[in-house]
């Protein structure tokens, strides 16, 4: 088995297992029970790279609405310059767990672009984390 089949393996099987957290958090939910009250990094971490896999980006505009919604206030913050960003925590375990997987897309020069998002790495992408937009 070469390496790039181990690592798809791997990546299924930990979907597999963020399927299964999403689908007790829902019913948790459902039942009117606190499905946040557990909730850590890792999970708000786990459900960004879900939402990736499922459609292919994840904004970040959507991303703390969403994250603030299903997870608690704990997981997101007002910055200063007034846009809501998703907690430092988070964004450290979502970095560990997608490492060279992932690439955030912004434009340069500007503090906040609603476009901005987070998708799979492509093989035409430049060295690092960030890619700028066009």
């Amino acid at each position: 088995m070469t390496t790039a089949q181990k690592a798809a393996g791997t990546r299924k099987r930990r979907a597999a297992g963020r399927k299964a957290a999403r689908t007790r958090k829902r019913r948790a939910a459902a039942n009117n029970t606190d499905a946040n009250a557990s909730a850590t990094a890792d999970d708000v971490a786990d459900w960004m790279l879900n939402q990736i896999e499922e459609h292919g980006q994840l904004l970040q505009v959507e991303a703390v609405a969403t994250i603030e919604k299903l997870f608690g206030s704990q997981f997101v913050y007002v910055r200063d310059i007034n846009e809501m960003s998703i907690d430092r925590g988070v964004l450290n375990s979502f970095r560990k767990m997608t490492q060279d997987d992932v690439v955030w897309v912004t434009r340069g020069g500007v503090l906040f672009w609603e476009g901005a998002h987070w998708r799979p790495r492509k093989k035409s992408d430049s060295q690092g984390r960030t890619q700028y937009a066009r």
